[in-house]
């Protein structure tokens, strides 16, 4: 049995505006983070693959940094995604509306 919209807005503690708002940015996100995961990773693959070049160790030591960086930033852009494609506020998944 669903909540009412006064209980579901009580007891997440947004109101119906920010719960709009909230769907609203879930839906933008659902559409450029592919996009935005895709130009990560190729960024990542392009970094990665310079390492041949790197000769001296500290040199090494700064590309295996900048690496991390770039998978941090992959890594975050899927914990985002997974945030949008959970279920919204109202109880459906995101990925059912729109398809």
């Amino acid at each position: 049995m669903r909540q009412n919209e006064a209980e579901i807005t009580a007891d997440s503690g947004f109101s119906a505006d920010d719960r709009i708002r909230l769907t609203r940015l879930r839906r933008e996100l659902l559409r450029a983070l592919p996009t935005d995961i895709r130009r990560a990773r190729k960024a990542y693959h392009r970094v990665a693959s310079e390492a041949a070049g790197v000769m001296d160790a500290k040199g090494f030591v700064n590309h295996q940094a900048a690496c991390k960086a770039a998978l941090a930033h992959v890594e975050s852009l899927i914990k985002l995604l997974r945030w949008v494609c959970d279920e919204d506020l109202s109880g459906g998944s995101l990925l059912e509306k729109e398809a």
